[in-house]
């Protein structure tokens, strides 16, 4: 494992957590966040204070210090597998891993943020996070 294979995975798993983050924010929550080229969190129906504490979107309420100690770990994990992978199987395999592993992880951490703040979804609207939950 030599540094700018490490370098060059980390830079591409934080790209794909960027692009994917808030889609799947909206998918778990179903708060309306939007791509981050469409405006991103902006779009977001149930920011704090606009809605009840129960139904308040976990990712969206999150500060900046706390976004960093959530999904730092995504970066970090997809990109030691992508370049353990990449070891083994050859450059693109390096990349796909790590891009399945920071999916697979977003919607992990995504759900268990969502059971353990007790979030609530609207009825009016489809959020994975209640379909689990039921």
């Amino acid at each position: 494992m030599n540094g700018a294979s490490l370098l060059k995975n980390g830079l591409f798993s934080a790209s794909v957590l960027a692009l994917i983050a808030l889609p799947i924010c909206a998918l778990l929550f179903g708060c309306g966040c939007r791509h981050l080229f469409a405006g991103g969190i902006h779009h977001c129906e149930l920011l704090p204070g606009t809605v009840a504490g129960k139904h308040t979107c976990p990712w969206c309420a999150l500060t900046r210090l706390s976004l960093i100690g959530v999904f730092a770990p995504t970066v970090l994990v997809s990109t030691i597998f992508g370049v353990w992978m990449r070891s083994r199987m050859g450059f693109a395999a390096g990349y796909f891993t790590s891009a399945t592993a920071c999916l697979v992880l977003l919607l992990g951490t995504g759900l268990v943020m969502g059971r353990l703040s007790g979030f609530e979804p609207r009825q009016d609207r489809f959020s994975l996070c209640g379909w689990v939950s039921e």
